[in-house]
């Protein structure tokens, strides 16, 4: 996944968990007797909350398997929990997924492994290989 297509559907998927729980909010500021077993439209937004979180896990995945990053999905993850169960809680789900955003924006570089050699191996190798060419 590109760059660009991850930051727009993650920022966008991200804003609409703040909807739907704010639609929830509402509900509750409302009426004061309110029942959120009880309500359809609260359960209604709480599934599509629950929705966006996968669909935002699976940006994450795709993202992350683009480079080589594999557990970029837990970020999302672990924020749709803290969002779904502990509601009381309001700070960490936004924290985790801007840490996912910024781990799924920077690129991972390909390691370069500098192997130092001796010239005695060296040495010793081409010894070897000649007088293996030497018995065929």
């Amino acid at each position: 996944m590109k760059l660009f297509v991850f930051l727009m559907s993650y920022l966008l998927l991200m804003f609409f968990t703040y909807t739907w729980r704010l639609i929830g909010i509402h509900l509750v500021a409302e009426n004061p007797d309110f029942a959120a077993e009880e309500n359809i439209v609260y359960l209604i937004a709480t599934l599509f909350l629950v929705g966006n979180y996968l669909t935002l896990v699976l940006v994450a995945y795709f993202r992350g398997k683009g480079i080589n990053k594999k557990n970029l999905w837990v970020w999302p993850l672990v924020a749709a929990f803290f969002d779904v169960f502990f509601i009381f809680i309001p700070g960490i789900p936004t924290v985790l997924n801007l840490v996912g955003l910024i781990k799924g924006t920077s690129e991972e570089k390909p390691s370069v492994v500098i192997q130092q050699v001796s010239v005695e191996k060296i040495e010793e190798n081409i010894l070897v290989e000649r007088k293996e060419a030497k018995e065929v």
